[in-house]
């Protein structure tokens, strides 16, 4: 019974991550098609009314006006269709890894959310861990500062990545692993009674299906804390 139990957890872990393997790619064509397609076409109705803009002249002013507001229209647009392309699918992470992906994203929450800062740190080299570990850490990051808006009411957030050996406190066996730690000051939590959402359980899962571990600490008024561990040893 232990061995077709163990027998069905693989098969389950496998599962989810194919799941959020495909997922992933699912979004990074999405964020492609948008900035090939929608990118593409919003250019070229700013470059139109430029070019109206410039031919007119002064006596023609409600050309003018149209023209600007075409340019404030697509100027629009594009930051819209933007947002959506790093949210999908951030081409940072692809192109400058995960830790400049993660401080850009980061940067970009705390010019957005004044009354909360989130401190970022990091230990070691951590742009070498692979598309599943990195994507999964990037999707954790962005899951728990989207709870933290939600539910926290925190003024600070701080989150870590290191690198760590199996012997420096990780329940892994043996190799080298990653650490995330993600720590609030806000309302916190009754882990016993309180019921955990998707985004927990996502976080949970995406760890899970890496064979990596997943804690949470909280107590009501002392702030939530929460500690991934994933191996870097070949699934």
């Amino acid at each position: 019974m232990a061995e077709v139990l163990e027998r069905s957890r693989e098969e389950n872990r496998f599962l989810t991550q194919r799941s959020l393997a495909i997922q992933e790619n699912e979004r990074r064509n999405l964020a492609y098609e948008l900035h090939d397609e929608l990118g593409q076409s919003i250019t070229a109705i700013k470059a139109v009314a430029v070019s109206i803009e410039q031919q007119s002249s002064d006596s023609r002013g409600s050309i003018v006006d149209s023209a600007e507001a075409i340019k404030k229209v697509s100027n629009r647009m594009y930051d819209v269709a933007r947002n959506m392309m790093r949210r999908l699918r951030p081409p940072i992470l692809d192109e400058l890894g995960l830790i400049t992906a993660l401080q850009d994203m980061i940067d970009d929450w705390n010019t957005r959310h004044q009354d909360t800062f989130c401190c970022f740190s990091f230990e070691g080299k951590l742009n070498d861990l692979g598309e599943e570990i990195s994507i999964s850490l990037y999707r954790i990051v962005q899951e728990s500062l989207t709870n933290t808006v939600k539910h926290a009411h925190a003024s600070n957030v701080d989150i870590k990545i290191s690198l760590l050996d199996s012997s420096e406190g990780t329940e892994m066996s043996n190799g080298k692993c990653v650490e995330l730690v993600i720590q609030d000051n806000g309302m916190g939590f009754d882990i016993k009674t309180t019921r955990r959402g998707l985004g927990l359980l996502g976080m949970r899962e995406r760890a899970e299906a890496l064979n990596g571990t997943f804690s949470l600490t909280s107590r009501p008024g002392n702030g939530v804390r929460i500690r991934i561990v994933m191996p870097l040893n070949k699934l």
